[in-house]
C-alpha cells in the first residue's frame, strides 16, 4: 500500500515471551525489539504478529545456529512458526522493515509452544520461501523480481500441499504483486482474483481487503477505472468493518489517487479528507503526510492554490519529521508547480531543484522525471525553448525506463507544446497526438482536455482550422464534464476560472472561421461558447440552491462553522484598522481554514443531493431569442480577446457580430472613461469631459449603433467592463448619455437571466410588499443607546439619510404588508431569521464592505448594539446572504460600492450582488462607487416614485431616475451613473 526505502537496525534489551501473554511495542525504523523464547528440541512455537498497516519481520536466532528471517506478509496479522530442531533459548527480534514511517506499533503473541507435528518442517520451508520472495521484491529490479517468482512458486506449492488456503491466498496475492511490479499488468489480475477466492474461502477478511485493493490497482493501470473504483469501495467497507483504520485510510487514499487521475478532483479531495482524520486519530503522521501532499495536488487542480500550499507545507513538515526524504521531495515538487503557476519563477526553481536533489538521493526515478518536467516548464517560461526540450526529453527517457504511461504522456505533451512554440508544427502534432492517446487511455479527462487544447492551437497555427475546431470542442466538453464533478459552487467556480483560456481560444478560432465563411453559423457557435464560459457557478446555484440543503447535512456543524466565521471575520474587521497588528496573520489563517470547511459543507451538500453529477445547460441562441428577448430588447454580449474583442448584438429576430479592438485598447479607453465620470464629483460642471466617453463609445458601441437604436439594452460584460457606468456613456449616434436613449440592465449571462425567470415562475410569489432596513446603531456612543459611551470608537459613520430614504419609500406605498426596520431593529437576526423571505421588495440602506481576495467575506453593516446597550454581531456576510431563501423581485443595496467584489475570470463580480442573486432575488440594484448621502437620497426618491407610484418596471424606473437627475444642473453624472440594475428588468 505505502512503501519506502530501508534503514539500518539497532537492538534493544530482551524480554521473555510467555504463552497467551501478548506484548506490544513501538519501534523506529532503525531499531528492533528483542524477546527470548525457551523451546525444547523437536518442538514448535506458534506466534501471531499483528503488523497493522506496516511491514514487520521476525529475525530468529536459534542456539548455536545461523539467524533467519520470517516475513511472508507485508501487513496485517501474520501467523509465524518457529520449528525448533535443538533445545535452548531462541532469540526473537521484531524489526520494522517499512521505511515509509519513522516508527510503528505492533503486537506479538505466543499462541503455543508445543511438540512438533509432521508438517511443521514443510510449513517452515514454505514460510522461508515466501520470506525470500518478499526480500527480493523489496530489492526491486527485473532480475530480482524474476527470482522472486521462483521462490514464490516454491512457497505456493508447499502451501497447497499443506492445504492452508489462507497462506495460499497470501502467496497468490504476492505473485500478483510481483507481476504488477514487473509491469506485466495483464498477468496480475488473475492471481489477485484467485487469491481473493482463497481469502474468502478461508474467511480471511484482511487478505480479502488487501486483494481487493491490489486488484483495483491493477485494473486502474489497465484502464478499467469503474472496476477499480468498485473494488476499492469494497475494500474500504471491509477495512471499516474490521475496525482496521489503516486499511480504510489506505483504500480511501487510493480512491483519491484514482479519482485524481481520472479528473474527478472534488471526489478525490473528498476521499483524502475522509482519510486524514482517520490517520490523525491513529497518530500516523507518515501516511498523513502522504495524503496531505496528494490533497495539495488536487486542490491545485481545482485552482484552490491557497489551500494547496497550506496542505503541502504541512506535508513537508510531517515528511521531514518521519524521515521520508522521497515523499518530502514530491511535496516540494508539487509546491514548485503551484509557485510556477502563480508566476513565482524563482521560488518555483528553488523548490524544483530541492525536489530533484531529494529524488536523486533516494533513487526515486519517477520523482526525478517529474522534477525535470517542472524545470523544463521554467525554461519555457523564461523563453529558453531549446533548453526546455532537452530537459523534457531527459524526463521522457526516464519515464520510458519505468514504463510509466502517465509520466510519459506529461512529457510528450510538454515536448509538443515546446515544438509548437518553436514553429515545428509537424513534430508538435506528432508528440501531442501520442500524449492524447495515452491520456485518453488513462482516463485523465482534464489532461486529455489540456492536450486537445494545445493540439488545436498547433493546428490553428498550421492553418488546419477544421481539425482545430474539432479538437477544441472536445476539450470544452471534457472541461464541462470535469467541472460538473467538482461538488460545490466554490470548487466549480475556481476550476472553470482556471480553464478560461480554452474558451477564449475557441471564441477566437470560431470567429476566424466566421471571417472566412460567414454563412455557416460559426459566430453563433462562438456566442454559445461565450455563454458556456460565464457565471456557471451562479447558474448552478440559482437552479439547485444550497440554502435548505447545507443545513440538512449537519445543522450542528454548519452552526459551528458560521458562528466561528462570524467571530473571526468580525475580529479581522477590527484588526484591519490596525495595519501593523501582529495578530493579523493568525486571524487570516483561521478564517482561511473556516472558509475551507464552509466550502466542504457545500460540497457535501451537493454530493448528498445529487447535484454533483448534473448541471444546468447554458441557453442556446435560439432559446434566447424565443424565450428571453422581446422585440424591444437587444442583448449585447462582450468578449474581450488579446488580438480582437467581440460584441454580439442579439434581438428576437437576428444576431449581429462586431469585431472590436483587443483587450489592452479596450481596458485603456474604459479606464479613461471611468476616471472622467467618477472624477466629475470634484468638477464644477454638471457633465464630465466628453472626449474620453465619445472615444470609448465609438470603440465598443459605434459599430452596433444602428442595431441598438430604440432598444432596451441587456449587457453581458466581463473584466473591466463590469465596472463601466454604461448609463453615462455617450450614445454613439446622439452623444446624449446612453440612459437617455435606452433602458439599461446588466446580467451575468443570458443563461443566468433565463434561469432567474424559471426560478421565479416555479416558486410561490412573495406574500408581502416592502421591507426597508436602514439607519442601524453602529457604535456604543450613538445617542440612541440607553447609556451612550463617551469617546467610543466609531468605525462606521451613522447614515441618517438612509432613514429618510426608507421612510419616503414606505410613504409612497403605505400598508400593513410592509416592514420598517430601523435603529436596533436593523440587525443581522432579521435576515437570518427568514422574516424577509416573504417580501417582494427589500431596501437596505447601510454601509457595505467589499472583499477583493475573499468574496465570501463581503458584508453589510447592521446594528452592533441591542436595545439593552449590549454589543452584538452586526455583520451580515456574503456567505450568510447566499444561504437565505428570498423571494424578492428586487433587492436595493443603497450603500457605497455595493456592486463591487472580487472579479473572478469567467464568473464575473463575486460579492454582495452575486450573493443576493444566489439567495433568490430576481434583480439587485447596486452602486459602482462611493455615493454621497444627498444624491443617494434623491436618486432613491426618484427611483421608487417611478417604480411604485408610476408602476414602472425596475429597469425603466432606473432610467427615469437617472435622467431626472441628469436634467437638473445641480447633479453630476457621478451622482446618478453609479447605480446599475443586475438581473431581470421586468
Amino acid at each position: 500500500m505505502f512503501t519506502a526505502p530501508l534503514f539500518a537496525q539497532k537492538d534493544v534489551a530482551a524480554r521473555e515471551l510467555r504463552p497467551g501473554v501478548p506484548v506490544k511495542g513501538t519501534i523506529q525504523y532503525s531499531q528492533s525489539d528483542t524477546y527470548d523464547l525457551d523451546l525444547d528440541a523437536a518442538s514448535s512455537a506458534e506466534i501471531q504478529l499483528e503488523q497493522g498497516g506496516y511491514d514487520f519481520a521476525l529475525v530468529v536466532s536459534p542456539p548455536e545456529a545461523e539467524a533467519f528471517e520470517i516475513d511472508a506478509r507485508e501487513s496485517g496479522p501474520e501467523p509465524l512458526l518457529i520449528h525448533a530442531v535443538m533445545a535452548g533459548r531462541y532469540r526473537v527480534q521484531v524489526k520494522l522493515t517499512d521505511g515509509s514511517v519513522a516508527k510503528a506499533h505492533y503486537e506479538l503473541r505466543l499462541i503455543a509452544a508445543r511438540a512438533e507435528r509432521q508438517d511443521d518442517s514443510m510449513r517452515a520451508d514454505a514460510q522461508l520461501a515466501a520470506t525470500e520472495a518478499r526480500r527480493l521484491v523489496r530489492k526491486g529490479g527485473p532480475p530480482n523480481l524474476r527470482q522472486a517468482l521462483e521462490r514464490n512458486d516454491v512457497a505456493l506449492a508447499l502451501w497447497r500441499k499443506l492445504g492452508d488456503r489462507a497462506a495460499e491466498s497470501a502467496a497468490m496475492l504476492q505473485r500478483g504483486g510481483i507481476y504488477y511490479f514487473l509491469n506485466e499488468i495483464d498477468q496480475a489480475p488473475s492471481w489477485y482474483l484467485n487469491g481473493l477466492a482463497a481469502a474468502r474461502e478461508s474467511n480471511s477478511l484482511w487478505l480479502e481487503g488487501e486483494g481487493l485493493n491490489n486488484l483495483a490497482m491493477a485494473e486502474w493501470r489497465a484502464g478499467s477505472f469503474t472496476d477499480a473504483a468498485s473494488h476499492l469501495n469494497e475494500a474500504t467497507d471491509i477495512w471499516k468493518g474490521l475496525g482496521h483504520s489503516y486499511g480504510e485510510a489506505a483504500a480511501l487514499s487510493n480512491l483519491g489517487i484514482l479519482n485524481r487521475e481520472t479528473g474527478s478532483y472534488a471526489e478525490s479531495a473528498r476521499c483524502y479528507q475522509e482519510a486524514l482524520p482517520i490517520l490523525m486519530r491513529m497518530g500516523d503522521k507518515a501516511h498523513e503526510a502522504i495524503v496531505r501532499s496528494n490533497l495539495g495536488v488536487v486542490q491545485h487542480a481545482l485552482a484552490e492554490d491557497r489551500q494547496a500550499l497550506a496542505s503541502l507545507s504541512r506535508a513537508v513538515d510531517l515528511l521531514q519529521e518521519s524521515g521520508n526524504r522521497a515523499g518530502e521531495g514530491r511535496a516540494l515538487l508539487h509546491t514548485g508547480r503551484i509557485q510556477l503557476a502563480a508566476g513565482q519563477r524563482k521560488q518555483a526553481a528553488e523548490f524544483a531543484t530541492r525536489a530533484l536533489a531529494a529524488a536523486k538521493d533516494t533513487k526515486d526515478t519517477r520523482s526525478e522525471s517529474d522534477a525535470l518536467n517542472v524545470l523544463g516548464d521554467i525554461e519555457m517560461v523564461e523563453g529558453r525553448t531549446d533548453s526546455a526540450l532537452e530537459v523534457y526529453n531527459r524526463a521522457l527517457q526516464l519515464y520510458d525506463s519505468l514504463a510509466n504511461r502517465s509520466g510519459k504522456a506529461d512529457s510528450l505533451h510538454r515536448i509538443g507544446v515546446a515544438e509548437g512554440r518553436s514553429g515545428n508544427t509537424d513534430r508538435a502534432t506528432e508528440h501531442l497526438k501520442q500524449a492524447l492517446e495515452l491520456r485518453h487511455a488513462l482516463g485523465s479527462r482534464d489532461g486529455e482536455a489540456e492536450t486537445l487544447f494545445q493540439l488545436a492551437r498547433v493546428e490553428n497555427q498550421d492553418g488546419d482550422l477544421g481539425s482545430a475546431c474539432e479538437h477544441i470542442d472536445r476539450a470544452l466538453n471534457l472541461t464541462d464534464s470535469v467541472r460538473i464533478l467538482a461538488s460545490g459552487p466554490n470548487a466549480r467556480m475556481t476550476y472553470l476560472s482556471s480553464r478560461q483560456e480554452y474558451f477564449a481560444f475557441a471564441i477566437e478560432l470560431y470567429m476566424e472561421m466566421d471571417a472566412r465563411n460567414a454563412q455557416q453559423g460559426y459566430s453563433a457557435h462562438a456566442f454559445e461558447i461565450a455563454e458556456r464560459s460565464r457565471s456557471r457557478a451562479l447558474l448552478d446555484e440559482i437552479e439547485y440552491g444550497l440554502g435548505p440543503r447545507v443545513s440538512s447535512i449537519s445543522d450542528a456543524r454548519l452552526s459551528r462553522v458560521t458562528a466561528e466565521l462570524n467571530f473571526w471575520s468580525t475580529r479581522l474587521s477590527n484588526l484591519d484598522q490596525q495595519r501593523e497588528s501582529p495578530d493579523l496573520p493568525a486571524v487570516n489563517r483561521r478564517i482561511g481554514q473556516l472558509l475551507d470547511e464552509f466550502h466542504d459543507l457545500e460540497s457535501a451538500s451537493a454530493s448528498a443531493n445529487g447535484s454533483v453529477l448534473r448541471s444546468p445547460q447554458t441557453i442556446t441562441l435560439a432559446a434566447i431569442q424565443q424565450q428571453v428577448l422581446n422585440p424591444d430588447t437587444a442583448l449585447m454580449e462582450f468578449a474581450l480577446g488579446e488580438r480582437q474583442s467581440i460584441l454580439w448584438v442579439v434581438t428576437s429576430e437576428s444576431m449581429s457580430t462586431y469585431r472590436l479592438p483587443g483587450r489592452k485598447a479596450v481596458e485603456h479607453a474604459a479606464t479613461r472613461f471611468y476616471e472622467s465620470v467618477n472624477g466629475s464629483r470634484a468638477a464644477p460642471t454638471a457633465q464630465p469631459p466628453q472626449d474620453a466617453g465619445v472615444r470609448f463609445s465609438n470603440m465598443i458601441l459605434g459599430p452596433a449603433a444602428r442595431k441598438m437604436k430604440g432598444k432596451r439594452l441587456v449587457i453581458v460584460s466581463e473584466d473591466i467592463l463590469l465596472r463601466t457606468p454604461f448609463a453615462a456613456l455617450p450614445d454613439p449616434l446622439s452623444h446624449n448619455p446612453l440612459a437617455a436613449e435606452h433602458e439599461i440592465v446588466s446580467v451575468p449571462s443570458a443563461s443566468v437571466l433565463a434561469e432567474i425567470r424559471t426560478r421565479v415562475k416555479s416558486r410561490k410569489p412573495a406574500s408581502k410588499d416592502i421591507a426597508a432596513v436602514a439607519d442601524p446603531v453602529l457604535d456604543a456612543g450613538d445617542q440612541r443607546n440607553r447609556d451612550p459611551v463617551r469617546g467610543a470608537r466609531v468605525e462606521f459613520a451613522r447614515l441618517p439619510n438612509s432613514r429618510a430614504e426608507a421612510d419616503n419609500l414606505l410613504a409612497i406605498r403605505p400598508g400593513k404588508n410592509n416592514l420598517l426596520a430601523e435603529d436596533f431593529d436593523a440587525n443581522r437576526a432579521l435576515f437570518i431569521s427568514g422574516r424577509l423571505n416573504s417580501y417582494r421588495i427589500i431596501h437596505i440602506g447601510t454601509h457595505a464592505v467589499a472583499q477583493q481576495s475573499r468574496p465570501e467575506l463581503a458584508k453589510l453593516v447592521l446594528s452592533f448594539m441591542d436595545r439593552d446597550g449590549k454589543p452584538r454581531n452586526g455583520f451580515l456576510f456574503a456567505y450568510d446572504i447566499s444561504h437565505l431563501n428570498l423571494r424578492a423581485q428586487l433587492v436595493t443595496l443603497a450603500g457605497c460600492k455595493t456592486g463591487l467584489g472580487e472579479e473572478i475570470r469567467g464568473e464575473g463580480t463575486v460579492g454582495l450582488s452575486h450573493a443576493f442573486l444566489q439567495s433568490g432575488a430576481a434583480s439587485v440594484l447596486v452602486s459602482l462607487w462611493d455615493v454621497d448621502d444627498e444624491s443617494s437620497a434623491e436618486f432613491m426618491r426618484l427611483f421608487y416614485d417611478a417604480l411604485l407610484r408610476r408602476q414602472m418596471r425596475p429597469g425603466a424606473a432606473l432610467r427615469q431616475a437617472e435622467m431626472a437627475m441628469a436634467s437638473e444642473g445641480r447633479w453630476k453624472s457621478s451622482d446618478w451613473a453609479a447605480w446599475t440594475l443586475i438581473g431581470d428588468w421586468r
